[in-house]
């Protein structure tokens, strides 16, 4: 069974996270989903018929979000779940799911070396945080 997920902290460490980058005047939805759930988007937007711990969907400039002045980047979706059954962090899934929404990617190896670094100063500084 998932940990119980904190919405406040939630907010807050992305909130944190985006002024640490610099990136100012964005929004950024979060989602929690089941593993179901997880897998359909991940099959969806990926080709991948599996759950997933993350996923970043890019917002499209042809949907206007009018009740905010701010941008939106788009969306993250958590698995709880699925993070809580592979031990891992989901604070951390989500500052890694905002970096993909701001510019960042992993898929070449110079890529991630770059993101790796980005995300390891950011989780490192985030300890301090709470």
């Amino acid at each position: 069974m998932p940990r119980r997920v904190s919405e406040a902290k939630m907010k807050r460490y992305l909130r944190r996270a985006l002024d640490e980058l610099g990136v100012f005047g964005v929004r950024i939805a979060v989602f929690l989903v089941s593993d179901e759930g997880m897998r359909d988007l991940n099959r969806r937007f990926r080709g991948k018929d599996s759950p997933t711990n993350v996923i970043s969907v890019e917002s499209s400039p042809e949907v206007p979000h009018p009740d905010t002045p701010l941008t939106h980047l788009g969306e993250i979706y958590l698995a709880p779940e699925y993070i809580a059954t592979h031990n891992e962090n989901i604070y951390q899934l989500l500052l890694h799911g905002a970096l993909h929404l701001i510019g960042y990617d992993h898929v070449r190896r110079a890529d991630r070396a770059v993101m790796e670094r980005v995300e390891s100063a950011l989780w490192h500084t985030a300890q301090f945080w709470d």
